[in-house]
């Protein structure tokens, strides 16, 4: 993989989890998360930063996999949506709305 693109994908992850998946949005996105984290291992995770960790290891996220993100973050602000568009862009892959 070209290490620009995980670079990318690394930053998108520390901007959602740090400025944008906090307080009560990081409770609603921990809750959304269990549709797709189901076994009580991983409900365990509590931090955005934990379930991106395991939506990666089961294959669910990755550098331009980020349909189950944007569902997980439909809800939350909406600029959530435009943030990821742009590292996608930035990443020269086709957006996935």
């Amino acid at each position: 993989m070209d290490q620009r693109i995980y670079s990318l994908h690394v930053d998108l992850r520390v901007t959602l989890a740090t400025d944008w998946i906090v307080g009560g949005d990081a409770d609603r996105f921990r809750m959304e998360s269990r549709r797709y984290l189901k076994t009580p291992a991983q409900m365990m995770y509590n931090t955005p930063e934990q379930i991106f960790d395991e939506l990666e290891r089961i294959g669910l996220l990755g550098p331009g996999n980020y349909n189950v993100l944007r569902e997980l973050t439909r809800n939350l602000h909406v600029e959530i949506q435009d943030i990821i568009s742009e590292f996608e862009r930035k990443m020269g892959i086709n957006q996935q709305n």
